[in-house]
């Protein structure tokens, strides 16, 4: 079985509590950083 690194919870600058910074392309950009597999 594969394992996968993942964050099921994720808020952009489109989410009323997100942060004007996480653009989708950050948040994407910030997850390969972070060595993540699966956002959502």
């Amino acid at each position: 079985m594969r394992e996968f690194k993942a964050d099921l919870h994720i808020h952009t600058c489109l989410s009323p509590c997100g942060d004007w910074e996480m653009s989708p392309r950050d948040v994407v950009r910030r997850s390969r950083a972070a060595g993540l597999d699966l956002i959502a």
